[in-house]
């Protein structure tokens, strides 16, 4: 059985900033198979939104696929980074942002991250985003709320 994966495109709401965010969720190869290594890489711009923090959790199908690890870039504001916290997984999500910074900034490059999965059974796995963090930078999905993938 083979299907092809959907790059995903989801708006992010940005709170009560006047203007909004893109991110966009592609993984790294159009069919998995059981046993597979499943690489969502995430990118995004804050279109000139900001914030203190932002915080991303993915959401995926726990029968189709195992959490294995969540990498993020550390984003900066001015050229000053901005503090980085433990990125954590399990049974169903996989954390891609955990980010902050002391004042309210817009960063200065795009959104990146990864999160990586096992692929352990056969069908087609679902994703979605589960989100928080500042009420300035908060990252909501618009359209249609969830993306798949095909595992054989």
């Amino acid at each position: 059985m083979r299907k092809r994966v959907l790059s995903s495109l989801a708006a992010l709401t940005l709170g009560s900033s006047a203007s909004a965010a893109t991110l966009t969720i592609t993984p790294d190869q159009v069919v998995y198979h059981v046993g597979d290594t499943i690489t969502l890489t995430v990118s995004g711009d804050a279109e000139g939104a900001s914030a203190y923090s932002i915080y991303g959790r993915m959401l995926f199908d726990a029968d189709r696929a195992d959490y294995v690890a969540s990498h993020q870039e550390r984003l900066t504001s001015r050229g000053s980074p901005w503090l980085i916290f433990q990125l954590t997984g399990g049974n169903g999500f996989g954390e891609a942002f955990s980010q902050g910074t002391e004042i309210q900034e817009s960063p200065d490059g795009p959104l990146s991250a990864s999160v990586t999965l096992l692929a352990t059974a056969p069908g087609i796995l679902h994703y979605s985003w589960l989100t928080d963090g500042d009420p300035d930078f908060r990252l909501r999905s618009s359209g249609s709320p969830r993306r798949r993938t095909a595992v054989c």
